[in-house]
């Protein structure tokens, strides 16, 4: 295909220069290691985040007898 002759129609820049050699816009998928440490940083917030929800529970109880 030419020079303003693309499937995306006539543009003064062409946006064929945009996509990567690869034809797509799609990146490289990361690898194994950066998804692991990735989940487990995720993981560790929720525990964190629950861990501080159930402490303010127990500070917090409804239903904890009055000390008398």
């Amino acid at each position: 295909m030419g020079k303003g002759n693309t499937v995306w129609g006539s543009f003064p820049m062409s946006i064929e220069k945009y996509l990567n050699k690869k034809g797509g816009f799609y990146m490289d998928t990361p690898g194994p290691l950066s998804i692991c440490i990735t989940n487990m940083v995720i993981v560790f917030v929720v525990l964190i985040f629950l861990a501080f929800v159930i402490e303010l529970i127990h500070v917090v109880d409804p239903t904890k007898k009055a000390k008398k």
